[in-house]
């Protein structure tokens, strides 16, 4: 039986106008030991209603190497009632309760030694992880992230991504804003990643090259078909993530 984990809110960061991270910390002891890429179910007790409370799978956004909090980034929706809508009213000093660490979608160092990433829109949080994890532990394996968006104001963890750069000469990343002509951050460029776009950032070739995908459904879906029939990368070499389900 998966054991139920006392957490602490310590704090709400806005990262874009509707994502949120929440940091979390043990009520008692320490953070958990996950492997970068991992997933928790966020447990929320429910006053009313006829069950005792709601779960949803969040990938862990942090890196394992981070001791100081627990890192859940989450797209806030509209929807009255929703899950992501109660996630936000959450305040420092609310208890939550947490389940895991699952899932497969993991960073393997000994295994994925040269790595494309490739994010749309929330789906960066496993990757950030993984980054940030290679990025402390001083690893000398290849990631490449390219990071799709819809605006530029949707890019979150870009300036975290500009500072792993900094400190990790393995790491490179491109990020895309596909709903906008003229870009309104520096660095960030317009355009869709098609099969010529991510052959030229992978240097010409795929050959050696692992592929770690997360998103929506329709984008996982999209890439996997590009790289499957279009790129010719073999099955074994693609991995992917459909928002908490690891294949």
């Amino acid at each position: 039986m998966v054991e139920r984990l006392a957490y602490i809110v310590k704090e709400l960061v806005n990262e874009a106008p509707d994502v949120i991270t929440l940091k979390l910390a043990p009520e008692s002891g320490t953070i958990f030991d996950f492997k970068p890429g991992q997933f928790v179910s966020l447990l929320i007790a429910m006053r009313e209603g006829p069950v005792p409370f709601l779960s949803k799978p969040y990938s862990i956004s942090s890196s394992p190497t981070n001791k100081e909090f627990l890192g859940l980034t989450i797209k806030i929706t509209e929807r009255e009632g929703s899950f992501p809508k109660l996630v936000a009213k959450f305040r420092p000093g609310d208890k939550v309760t947490l389940m895991g660490p699952f899932g497969v979608f993991t960073f393997d160092p000994d295994k994925h030694k040269d790595v494309v990433m490739i994010a749309g829109g929330v789906g960066i949080t496993p990757f950030h992880s993984m980054i940030a994890y290679a990025t402390d532990k001083k690893l000398s394996n290849k990631l490449l992230l390219l990071f799709s968006n819809k605006t530029c104001s949707e890019t979150i963890f870009y300036k975290d991504f500009d500072s792993f750069v900094s400190s990790n000469p393995n790491f490179k990343f491109i990020c895309t804003a596909t709903r906008e002509e003229q870009v309104s951050m520096e660095g960030i460029e317009t355009g869709r990643f098609d099969a010529d776009r991510i052959l030229s950032a992978c240097g010409g070739s795929v050959e050696g090259k692992h592929f770690m995908l997360c998103g929506s459904t329709p984008f996982v879906e999209g890439f996997r078909n590009l790289l499957l029939v279009t790129m010719r990368v073999p099955k074994e070499r693609v991995l992917y993530e459909l928002f908490g389900s690891g294949v």
